[in-house]
């Protein structure tokens, strides 16, 4: 019996890393989709405009679907899809409009290196979570300065990962550095 058990553990734990697998797969194609309505927007006030109502569109939108990824758990497809690309856009718009207006340097550093800070998040979320509970519990007002604690604290954690990450696996940022771009691994081969 517990053969069997572990034995379905696994195949659910299969299941939930390829449904997730291709959750990831189509937010990556909604990124290059929106980068060209993006670039489409040539006015800067109009990229500012638009975000506010996608961010607002998907603040209230939001209280209509609660996904958990933790579980695949998107609750209504077509709300989940429309919910992360309304938010995405105006974020993206957001950051766009920022960067145009003022040269941010640690918005484009985290922007650089957002795929390590997707990838490694999750470790600290659980670990904060724990962490900046006990600190601030007490307080009134504690869960506002509990989301600005833990976001901060999530920030400064992930800046010695993406620098390890930098060094030593400079392909998750720049693909040229496997040199398949320009065929060096095939010609070495032969």
């Amino acid at each position: 019996i517990t053969l069997v058990y572990k034995c379905q553990q696994n195949v659910i734990y299969i299941i939930i890393f390829f449904n997730r697998a291709l959750i990831g797969y189509l937010f990556i194609e909604l990124g290059y989709y929106l980068i060209n309505v993006i670039n489409a927007i040539k006015k800067d006030y109009l990229k500012l405009v638009i975000a506010i109502l996608c961010l607002g569109i998907d603040a209230y939108t939001a209280l209509l679907n609660v996904p958990d990824l933790h579980y695949s758990l998107i609750g209504n497809p077509l709300l989940y899809y429309f919910n992360a690309t309304i938010g995405s856009l105006g974020i993206l718009l957001l950051c766009n409009w920022i960067d145009r207006i003022r040269d941010f340097q640690l918005l484009k550093y985290y922007g650089k290196n957002s795929l390590i800070v997707l990838l490694t998040h999750i470790l600290f979320v659980v670990f904060l979570k724990w962490s900046l509970m006990y600190i601030v519990i007490g307080n009134s007002e504690s869960t506002k300065w509990f989301y600005l604690c833990f976001f901060i604290s999530l920030c400064i954690l992930e800046i010695p990962i993406i620098a390890i990450s930098n060094k030593y696996c400079p392909w998750l940022y720049d693909f040229s550095t496997l040199g398949l771009m320009k065929g060096e691994r095939l010609k070495k081969e032969h």
